[in-house]
């Protein structure tokens, strides 16, 4: 086992990710630095603005996530949740399998969407997603009547199918639908005109 850990080790490190330290972690050489902006007038803070009514419990976790060394990404309600989805033939249109909650969580042109392929499986045949995939922006706004929706960047061929090469490829496909991705969208609110991934 410590040998197949020392090999794993020494090809993470070949791939330049970061490095693995004694426990067998991975360690990323790449950093993040959140500031706070000194704009706009302080509110008061003896009369705070407040929105009246209740409207219900709200995910505040705002989350940011690196793409790659020079790029990130962020959503409110920490990204979440993730949805079953199968793609169309051209990559571009998105069928939703799970429905999203309410109106609110409906992908919206301009907004940040992700594509997520399997990861693993688990025990009772379920798959996991990817922690990244491709990222890329909504085109047409979903449609409840059709659930679909469309990508501007159409996911490249071949993507996610890595598991089509592996030893228990059959025992992967009983699904209905035998194949499909995740998405996750990055709800960044009103800002809708920024990068997918940002510099």
């Amino acid at each position: 086992m410590r040998r197949s850990l020392e090999k794993i080790g020494d090809r993470l490190e070949g791939c330049k990710p970061g490095r693995v330290n004694r426990e067998y972690e991975r360690i990323k050489d790449v950093r993040l630095k959140v500031t706070f902006t000194k704009t706009g007038l302080p509110e008061d803070l003896c009369s705070p603005s407040a929105a009246g009514g209740y409207l219900g419990a709200e995910n505040q976790a705002i989350r940011v996530q690196l793409v790659d060394k020079d790029h990130f990404t962020w959503g409110f309600d920490n990204a979440s949740p993730l949805y079953k989805v199968t793609i169309s033939a051209d990559g571009k249109t998105v069928q939703l399998i799970t429905d999203p909650k309410d109106q609110y969580h409906w992908p919206l042109a301009g907004q940040v969407a992700e594509i997520l392929p399997w990861s693993a499986v688990l025990s009772n045949g379920e798959k996991v997603a990817e922690q990244m995939g491709h990222l890329t922006k909504v085109d047409s706004s979903f449609d409840p009547d059709s659930g679909e929706f469309t990508l501007v960047d159409a996911i490249p061929p071949g993507f996610g199918g890595d598991w089509k090469s592996r030893a228990d490829k059959n025992d992967l496909d009983d699904q209905d639908p035998a194949e499909y991705f995740y998405l996750r969208i990055w709800n960044r609110g009103d800002d809708l005109s920024s990068d997918a991934k940002i510099l």
